[in-house]
């Protein structure tokens, strides 16, 4: 990937992460005080041009309630099938038997 596709899907997550915790009805020094970072760290995160790491967009989420999936992937998802989701990354053998009945 080039540095500017990079940038570019950056920014692009930064928004994503901006507009779920606008939806949510947060301030950005609630969601960094809800995810244990200082209180200016969502801020500070979005003003920025520095790189968050996955591992901290998913802490903000996760602490937040918010759509890991939509704001790292752009890919909206039900809650429900997030739930899915997870429990099949946690149980592969569960996956695999539920693959089956589905036919894949």
């Amino acid at each position: 990937m080039t540095n500017q596709a990079n940038s570019e899907e950056i920014t692009a997550i930064k928004q994503r992460l901006n507009d779920q915790i606008k939806e949510a009805g947060l301030s950005m020094r609630a969601a960094s005080l809800a995810s244990n970072k200082g209180p200016g760290y969502v801020q500070a995160l979005m003003k920025t041009g520095s790189e968050p790491t996955i591992g901290a967009i998913l802490d903000i989420c996760k602490s937040n309630s918010l759509n890991s999936v939509f704001v790292i992937f752009g890919i909206e998802m039900s809650p429900e099938t997030l739930r899915l989701v997870e429990l099949m990354e946690q149980n592969p053998e569960k996956r695999d038997s539920l693959l089956a009945l589905l036919g894949n």
